[in-house]
């Protein structure tokens, strides 16, 4: 749904105002960033551009929210994720169902320990976000810590840890045909460790398609009505189709790795009550494999397409502790294996994505430099890693770990970042949005499917009240969505200055867009671009982020050149459209003309479309006139060409009329 007033002035302001005019005498910072459009990085996932979710958010039924959402470029939400996850009971948690502990397992074995559940954070209400949600889709992670014991209407501490029949349940919930429920094909879940009968996978998805008087009526009649389940009755006949799911939430810190308390991931594969967690088996690595494995083939009975994800440790920072040390002596030795390498050993077979969280610390009361260069100093080393750390003898990225394990190909996910500590005050906005805009561009540069920012209402996105309004990774966050959408390519960049990052996409229609981010605290930044292998007009729209809560559009003619000036701790994007004097020039001779019209002719339906037979018939008889960049353009690669070709006239238009503006002029709905 998209918002019907703007929240995004759409006015064109002048470039001083937009702190974007040619460089400035008293600039400290000299650089160039250099742009290279035929060398293709990675393809941009539908799912890339996701928040945290969970369940004590007071406004996920807030009529406002999708439009928030939207608004930012959000299209993925990670579901009952972070700790509640492995006490969270997606069946019965609601406000005010009765249930003391709304149906929440208490805490590490503490009877009347019970975390908050909002008021309209159940996962009906989810559904009803998700549906309301132009292209929205979710990341749901199950419990594995707890098993669901209610005694009198009292929630328990569990006698188990998750169980994969709850898990079944809830894919069935989500995906399953109410049509199969009572039939030969309808799939019988089972009692679990606890005793809870999870019925059949038809059962839910008729529960989901029904009212809550539709419910009770045949629910009732077959002898299988539970009044705590009635709040998921929906009337949604249609499946949700959740693909992603992932079991539990950072299983590694339960204890085994530290036995100094209880952990701070609840599994109660190993009771509360005084039994030694440290080192014991049921906690261990091997253990979660085992078990993801249990959980994945039941799921995958319910409906066999989805995808599951298991949680490795984070390179490089989690891999100084993410071993047994069985001999205490503080040292990786050879028998003592890493989390990631033994749960890959263990379910590798049954793993389609793996999930990857990020804390860094940056000290308290910090001016915001070292957050900034957490970004460029680790999330490299930490998916791509090329060398083995001399004190652990593993790889150092998240695809060395998966490559040796025989699954090179899984998708990575990063579904929890922020930081520890805390920052002045007076740098906090401005900081924390380029960080979280750096990041997001870094990790899906490097290809990880999606990035899921902590929290979707807090201080830092969306604050938790009826207002919504909009905090510093809100404006990180839709910068990235100006830059790059699902389905386009980043491609290579560098910049010559440590405190200048820059990332740079092509976009469906061929528009080149560039976002330059100045770390430094106090200096502007004089920045060259240098955009090689790029045709492009000479004017772009700019986006642009100051003080971390304030984005504005405005427009940059460089026909006097590519210079800009960044001021400190800001950011912005450039979009420079494709040259339209080269749009029909299919054989890139320079003119449009009849033997582009042949090239044209050949190529459809494989490198050409049929609407850019109006891009060629708007041109003939044009001659090209390449805008100059700073740098010799080398010929482009096929795939850089091939995706320029594959652009419509419809697209171009769109774009050009639009600007990316948001929402007014959002694509909606959004292109998968």
């Amino acid at each position: 749904m998209i918002a019907p007033t703007r929240w995004l002035a759409a006015i064109v302001i002048p470039l001083a105002a937009a702190g974007l005019l040619p460089r400035r005498a008293d600039a400290q910072i000299v650089a160039t960033a250099t742009v290279d459009v035929t060398q293709p990085l990675a393809t941009v996932s539908p799912l890339a551009l996701g928040m945290h979710t969970s369940p004590y958010y007071n406004e996920l039924a807030n009529a406002s929210l999708d439009e928030r959402i939207e608004e930012a470029g959000v299209t993925t939400l990670r579901y009952g994720g972070g700790g509640y996850a492995d006490v969270f009971h997606w069946s019965v948690t609601r406000s005010g169902n009765g249930i003391q502990g709304n149906g929440l397992s208490p805490w590490w074995g503490e009877p009347n320990n019970f975390g908050y559940v909002g008021p309209g954070s159940d996962f009906a209400t989810f559904v009803r976000l998700l549906d309301r949600t132009d292209n929205a889709q979710a990341v749901v992670t199950v419990n594995y810590g707890s098993a669901m014991k209610i005694v009198d209407g009292q929630s328990r501490v569990p006698d188990f840890g998750g169980q994969p029949q709850e898990a079944a349940a809830w894919v069935a919930y989500a995906n399953a045909d109410p049509a199969i429920y009572g039939t030969a094909n309808d799939v019988v879940l089972g009692v679990d460790q606890q005793g809870n009968d999870w019925k059949t996978a038809g059962y839910w998805a008729r529960l989901r398609a029904s009212t809550s008087a539709e419910y009770q009526s045949w629910a009732s009649a077959d002898g299988v009505y539970d009044g705590l389940n009635s709040f998921l009755a929906i009337d949604r006949a249609e499946p949700v189709g959740i693909t992603h799911w992932e079991i539990g939430n950072e299983t590694f810190g339960t204890g085994y790795y530290d036995d100094s308390g209880n952990g701070y991931s609840v599994d109660y594969d190993v009771p509360y009550n005084g039994t030694a967690r440290e080192n014991h088996p049921n906690l261990s690595p091997a253990h979660y494999g085992q078990e993801v494995v249990q959980y994945a083939q039941l799921m995958r009975a319910v409906d066999p397409t989805i995808k599951i994800g298991a949680v490795l440790a984070t390179p490089p920072d989690d891999y100084g502790w993410s071993y047994a040390d069985l001999n205490n002596n503080n040292f990786r030795n050879s028998n003592e294996p890493f989390w990631n390498d033994e749960v890959l050993a263990n379910a590798a077979s049954e793993i389609d994505f793996v999930m990857v969280h990020w804390y860094p610390y940056i000290g308290e009361n910090a001016n915001g430099a070292t957050l900034l260069s957490e970004v460029p100093a680790k999330l490299g080393r930490m998916i791509n890693g090329s060398t083995p750390f001399q004190d652990s003898g593993t790889s150092a990225g998240v695809r060395d770990s998966l490559a040796a394990h025989g699954i090179a190909d899984a998708e990575i996910m990063v579904t929890e970042f922020n930081y520890f500590g805390s920052l002045a005050p007076s740098v906090a906005n401005a900081a924390e949005s380029l960080f979280v805009a750096d990041a997001y561009a870094t990790w899906l540069k490097l290809g990880v499917t999606s990035v899921q920012y902590l929290e979707l209402l807090g201080k830092d996105f969306l604050n938790d009240g009826n207002s919504l309004n909009r905090g510093s990774a809100y404006y990180g966050v839709s910068l990235v969505d100006r830059l790059i959408e699902p389905g386009e390519w980043f491609v290579e960049s560098s910049a010559t200055h440590n405190d200048i990052g820059v990332h740079a996409a092509l976009q469906a229609d061929g528009s080149v867009a560039v976002m330059l981010l100045n770390r430094d605290l106090s200096d502007d930044a004089s920045v060259t671009l240098s955009l090689a292998g790029a045709d492009v007009a000479s004017q772009a729209t700019v986006y642009t982020v100051t003080g971390g809560l304030n984005l504005e559009e405005g427009v940059f003619d460089a026909s006097g050149g590519l210079t800009v000036n960044v001021p400190a701790r800001s950011m912005a994007v450039y979009v420079f459209p494709p040259n339209p004097a080269t749009l029909g020039d299919f054989n890139g001779d320079g003119a449009v003309d009849a033997a582009d019209y042949t090239v044209w002719r050949d190529g459809l339906g494989a490198t050409h479309a049929a609407g850019q037979y109006n891009a060629w018939a708007g041109a003939y008889g044009s001659t090209t006139q390449t805008f100059s960049t700073s740098t010799q353009a080398p010929e482009p690669s096929s795939l850089v060409l091939t995706a320029i070709l594959k652009a419509t006239l419809v697209a171009n238009a769109r774009r050009a009329s639009c600007l990316r503006s948001r929402p007014a002029c959002s694509r909606s709905p959004r292109s998968p």
